[in-house]
């Protein structure tokens, strides 16, 4: 089990990258706008987003064409689907949860904000083990 914080000052201690760090190169939401966050000390705040098998994706847009090279609506499409895309501007695919909860460990705090067009999609996150999302998890027992 991963310890949780005494109080909530993990949000204030240090500045968080919105979406990563990003900019022209670095897509945001991307691992590699994670890893600038991580080098800078900061926190990152990262989207989370459905496919529609039910595969956890860090991705902001309802629609694929902003950020991608892919078209259509994100929730239409399965993991494996969207592991064939590539991130505009970064030649990265789209990072699934998992990937970035192995990357970020336990030293860097995230915030992760939960994206739908449905309204009962934020309980379709809650639903599944933990293990689902974070395979690796390392569980201590009390």
């Amino acid at each position: 089990m991963i310890a949780r914080p005494a109080s909530l000052d993990v949000l204030t201690a240090r500045p968080f990258g919105h979406r990563g760090l990003h900019r022209a190169g670095v897509p945001e939401n991307s691992l590699a706008a994670a890893r600038a966050a991580i080098a800078q000390g900061f926190g990152i705040e990262c989207d989370v987003r459905l496919s529609s098998d039910g595969v956890v994706h860090v991705f902001h847009d309802t629609r694929l064409e902003r950020l991608t090279d892919g078209q259509g609506r994100f929730a239409a499409l399965d993991g494996d689907a969207i592991g064939t895309l590539r991130l505009i501007d970064g030649d990265e695919p789209i990072p699934r949860l998992a990937t970035l909860l192995a990357l970020t460990g336990e030293h860097t705090p995230l915030l992760i904000e939960i994206k739908s067009d449905d309204a009962r999609a934020p309980a379709r996150f809650c639903a599944p083990p933990w293990h689902t999302i974070w395979p690796a998890m390392p569980v201590r027992s009390a």
